[in-house]
């Protein structure tokens, strides 16, 4: 609704679609697909569609608050959230301990498994999952994409739009026209229960507080997640670590 290609505006005039106009709402091949994948993976009414013609924009979240909404919702991904002689759940759980003595207790990362693009593939822990599905895209990928920061989508809206829209060759809404999305843009039963999803407004001042000290997470936790994230990547799209104390 913000942002339009001109020369499809003018082919399917002012009654067109988001995706007549050259907006997807995900790349042919899935939005949750990794995209080394691209080749292998066809979403359905995508089959006459040439994947080398969609520029993917693809969202990145700052990996301790994306751990914490994945402790919530997980979606596909599998991974044990227990641990002997420990009440209750732990998450993100991304190392347990073994052996019984302090002389025999080894850290080890607790593997998970996800279901992207019909298939299991496997990590070496939810912050693996991270990392690695962004590399393709950073580390990997020979062809134009765009990294966009979910927290840029939430509190520079116009001008992140306009940002993409530019470099797309598009064409943004003025300022006093942007339409902006006040409920969550999240749809459908796949993302939890429509009560629990937020809004802009829930969003700004989520993601407006201090971060917690060490993200809220257990000593062993916040270790293993110095150890596992990718600094490259952290440094490469600006996020900072939490506060250790």
């Amino acid at each position: 609704e913000n942002c339009v290609i001109p020369e499809r505006y003018e082919k399917y005039g002012p009654r067109g679609t988001k995706e007549e106009y050259g907006i997807r709402w995900q790349c042919p091949w899935g939005k949750h697909t990794p995209v080394n994948e691209k080749y292998n993976h066809t979403t359905p009414n995508n089959e006459n569609m040439n994947k080398d013609d969609c520029l993917p924009v693809v969202t990145i979240r700052n990996p301790y608050d994306w751990m914490k909404s994945m402790c919530r919702l997980p979606y596909t991904a599998k991974w044990s959230m227990h641990e002997r002689g420990i009440r209750g759940t732990i998450c993100p759980h991304l190392v347990y301990t073994t052996g019984d003595s302090k002389e025999d207790k080894l850290l080890l990362p607790v593997e998970l498994k996800a279901k992207l693009a019909e298939q299991w593939m496997e990590f070496g822990s939810l912050a693996h999952l991270w990392n690695e599905w962004y590399a393709e895209y950073w580390r990997d990928a020979n062809f134009p994409y765009l990294i966009v920061r979910f927290e840029d989508l939430i509190f520079r809206q116009y001008d992140t739009t306009k940002i993409i829209c530019d470099c797309a060759g598009g064409a943004v809404n003025s300022k006093s026209a942007f339409q902006y999305i006040v409920d969550s843009a999240k749809q459908g039963p796949g993302h939890g229960k429509k009560e629990e999803r937020t809004g802009m407004i829930d969003a700004w001042i989520k993601y407006g507080k201090p971060k917690e000290v060490k993200a809220g997470f257990s000593d062993l936790d916040w270790e293993a997640s110095l150890e596992f994230l990718s600094r490259e990547l952290m440094r490469k799209v600006g996020y900072r670590y939490p506060p250790s104390e």
